[in-house]
């Protein structure tokens, strides 16, 4: 665990000048097939960097989606890769891009830990963020 839904150290990254600040996981309500992670990303280094893929050992599918409202109804739109140029931000918050995070392996509780891995090109970076049943406060 590198960890719990704080700042990644970038050092023992294997995306070079990531950062992973506030990430959480939305508490699933019961029998649901899924729920969605969020969290504020940052390229703190000198090139550019792409995620090319998401993980989690405790979900079946996991993918990065947008939500989109259109005339009154919402759809969610997948997304192959997220690029980031060198020091620019991306927050994944509710009502907009997060992580999808689907079939579940087991139940989900507040509090409880759950591993994402990242992946760019072929290295990957793994971390926990908590189980929340709402939103943490904005600082």
């Amino acid at each position: 665990m590198l960890l719990l839904a704080g700042v990644l150290p970038s050092a023992a990254l294997a995306c070079p000048g990531l950062e992973v600040k506030g990430a959480w996981v939305r508490e699933p309500p019961p029998a649901s097939p899924g729920t969605a992670a969020f969290m504020s990303l940052h390229n703190a280094g000198a090139s550019a960097l792409t995620i090319t893929g998401w993980r989690s050992p405790q979900f079946g599918t996991t993918m990065l989606h947008a939500t989109l409202s259109s005339g009154g109804q919402t759809k969610m739109r997948g997304h192959a890769q997220l690029s980031m140029a060198p020091g620019e931000g991306i927050v994944l918050a509710p009502g907009g891009l997060h992580v999808m995070l689907m079939k579940p392996t087991g139940t989900l509780h507040e509090g409880e830990p759950v591993s994402l891995e990242l992946s760019c090109g072929p290295q990957t970076t793994s971390f926990e963020m908590p189980v929340r049943r709402e939103a943490p406060a904005a600082p």
